[in-house]
C-alpha cells in the first residue's frame, strides 16, 4: 500500500475526529450538560460524517499531511498510557434535550442521528465511514456496563 495514500488518511480522518469532538462538546453544552460522553461523541461522528465534506479544511489537511510526514511511528517501551481510574466525582445524568444555544444546529444534529439508519450515501467513503460508525456503535452495545 502507497504509504503517503495512508497519511492522507490519517490526516483527513484526524481532522474529522478533531471536527467530531468539537461538535460533541457544542451538543454537549446545548443538553446543559460539561461530560462529553460515548453517546454523544457517535452523535456527532454521525452529524460530520454528512457535513465534515463541506467544510473548509485545505489548510489544516496541507499541516496535518506535512506533521504525519515527519511522524516516525516508533514508541519508546517506556512510555506509559494514561490511566483511565475512576473518578470520585459523580457521573453526570445524560440526557439529549436541548437547554440553550444554538437551536438550529442542535436539531440538524438530532435529525442525522434519528436518520442515521435510513442514510444510505452513494460516495464509497461515506459507506466506509457509516459502516465504521455503526460498527462502533454496535461495539458499546455489546460492551459490558
Amino acid at each position: 500500500m502507497d504509504v503517503d495514500f495512508v497519511r492522507m488518511v490519517v490526516s483527513m480522518m484526524t481532522i474529522l475526529c478533531e471536527e467530531a469532538v468539537h461538535t460533541a462538546q457544542k451538543f454537549v453544552q446545548m443538553c446543559g450538560r460539561s461530560t462529553i460522553s460515548a453517546q454523544d461523541t457517535l452523535i456527532a461522528l454521525k452529524y460530520e460524517s454528512h457535513f465534515f465534506w463541506d467544510k473548509d479544511i485545505d489548510e489544516r489537511f496541507v499541516q496535518r499531511l506535512q506533521d504525519e510526514r515527519r511522524h516516525t511511528y516508533e514508541t519508546d517501551e517506556d512510555e506509559s498510557s494514561e490511566d483511565d481510574a475512576p473518578s470520585d466525582e459523580e457521573e453526570e445524568a445524560y440526557t439529549d434535550s436541548f437547554v440553550s444555544g444554538d437551536r438550529a444546529l442542535y436539531d440538524v444534529i438530532m435529525e442525522t442521528s434519528r436518520k442515521w439508519d435510513e442514510w444510505q450515501p452513494d460516495d464509497p467513503v461515506k459507506r466506509m465511514l457509516k459502516s465504521a460508525i455503526d460498527k462502533t456503535a454496535c461495539n458499546f452495545d455489546d460492551s459490558p456496563s
